[in-house]
């Protein structure tokens, strides 16, 4: 027979004694005999398993509120809030008000490629650190404009 009959017929019994039924006992051995169950769980892993579980349930419950505070961050930020706010700090003058929002987009395009290139390059974790960093030291310096006085 060729090679690729032999290998099909192969294939075909291999096959059969996976899917094969499994046998019934012998008469001989007639004993009862429990099923096989697995192997209860150590107290160590259920903890485990516990204890990721609870992780899994409070990493949802940050991104949540992170989602929330971010998304009032955003409409406070970006949107109607922030060029009303700017008008009125102003007297009034829609050229600076035009200028802050335009500054505002040049910034959030170039962070943005610099995010994409960093995100290709570097690993998770540390593009998330450097994100959290400059967040805080934004935040920072807000607080510090804002106490200020004269601005």
């Amino acid at each position: 027979s060729i090679p690729g009959d032999r290998a099909k017929a192969n294939q075909h019994s291999c096959a059969r004694m996976m899917c094969a039924p499994p046998k019934p006992p012998d008469d001989e051995d007639q004993s009862p005999v429990a099923p096989l169950q697995p192997p209860a769980q150590t107290s160590a892993r259920a903890q485990t398993s516990a204890r990721t579980e609870t992780r899994a349930e409070r990493n949802v419950r940050e991104a949540y509120a992170f989602t929330l505070a971010a998304g009032a961050a955003r409409g406070v930020w970006s949107y109607a809030v922030l060029s009303g706010y700017l008008y009125v700090l102003t007297n009034g003058s829609n050229f600076r008000v035009g200028l802050a929002e335009g500054a505002q987009g040049i910034a959030q395009c170039v962070v943005g490629v610099a995010a994409g290139w960093a995100t290709d390059r570097c690993s998770r974790r540390a593009v998330c650190r450097a994100a959290a960093l400059v967040g805080l030291v934004a935040v920072s310096g807000l607080l510090t404009a804002a106490t200020l006085p004269g601005l």
